[in-house]
């Protein structure tokens, strides 16, 4: 929190409710972390767990961490953001571009806070995200202008790509994300929901069969 140009680097984070949390701060590297949250998410004991969250933090750089066992593996929010080199594996989502809501997390402090913007502008490159509960990598809650390109994908619940229109699923409405772009392998199952979005390669999801929500 309120620490710009930050590094967190090399730790091994095991059987928390939340690994690393960026808030206010600008330029942080979250670098070669290995993250295994706890499960309790899983039988009700705890409401959330995630891995790695940037809340509000332009230009963060989140590059070769390992996280398992979340709600969401790693959650980006904010503008002009770099994912790389990440494996997310065994979490209900791996990957998530999205806004976190006002009043989700309160800081040690008992600041309660929000993501300002959703994700937006992010380079999302060369990760791999498997065997997660329902989706590999979600594009949700109006994040718009990201590239999402060579990254590695498989054995996913749902799909193991999807760019949603307006939803629902979290109990509140998040808005259609948009102008996104993915490049993804052909073997990999692409669901577009969303408003201009580019999608290249994959196996598109018919929205008539399996509808939009």
């Amino acid at each position: 929190e309120n620490s710009q140009k930050v590094a967190v680097q090399r730790c091994e984070i095991s059987d928390f409710q939340f690994g690393i949390l960026v808030e206010k701060s600008p330029l942080a590297s979250i670098f070669q972390n290995r993250i295994a949250i706890s499960t309790a998410w899983q039988t009700g004991e705890l409401p959330e767990a995630h891995g790695i969250v940037v809340i509000n933090g332009e230009g963060a750089v989140v590059e070769r961490n390992e996280v398992s066992g979340a709600l969401f593996g790693i959650w980006a929010c904010d503008k002009n953001g770099s994912l790389r080199r990440n494996y997310t594996h065994d979490n209900y989502l791996g990957i998530i571009l999205c806004k976190v809501p006002y009043g989700n997390f309160i800081l040690p402090g008992g600041d309660v806070i929000g993501a300002q913007f959703s994700c937006t502008k992010w380079n999302v490159r060369n990760n791999a995200s498997d065997h997660n509960l329902n989706v590999g990598y979600l594009v949700i809650d109006g994040a718009n202008n990201n590239r999402v390109e060579q990254n590695e994908a498989s054995e996913n619940g749902a799909y193991d790509y999807e760019l949603t229109g307006d939803s629902y699923r979290f109990g509140f409405l998040t808005p259609f994300c948009f102008d996104n772009t993915l490049r993804v392998d052909e073997g990999d199952t692409v669901k577009d929901c969303g408003q201009n979005n580019t999608v290249i390669g994959g196996t598109t999801i018919d929205t008539a069969i399996d509808p939009c929500n």
